[in-house]
């Protein structure tokens, strides 16, 4: 619950994540377009079903030819090494 709030809190307000921030990692959508705050809220509830079946939904990134995971391909999100932070 405590991950889940702590995803919620950053991803909706300031689009990243502190780790996400240091790693230089943004979230965008599969037209390199900076997602929506639907498209975020998508991703996020994505995420949670995703670990709620155990992890599944991130054991889908293996056999995914681009190794995406399950809450990538339905909310139409990826993350990517954001080039402009550098």
């Amino acid at each position: 619950a405590l991950g889940g709030l702590y995803q919620a809190l950053f991803l909706l307000l300031s689009s990243a994540t502190l780790g996400m921030r240091f790693a230089r990692i943004s979230i965008c959508t599969f037209d390199d377009e900076i997602p929506s705050r639907g498209q975020l809220l998508k991703r996020l509830c994505s995420m949670m079903i995703s670990m709620l079946t155990l992890g599944l939904g991130m054991v889908w990134a293996i056999f995914d030819e681009h190794h995406l995971c399950l809450h990538d391909r339905l909310s139409h999100t990826y993350p990517r090494l954001d080039e402009s932070a550098a």
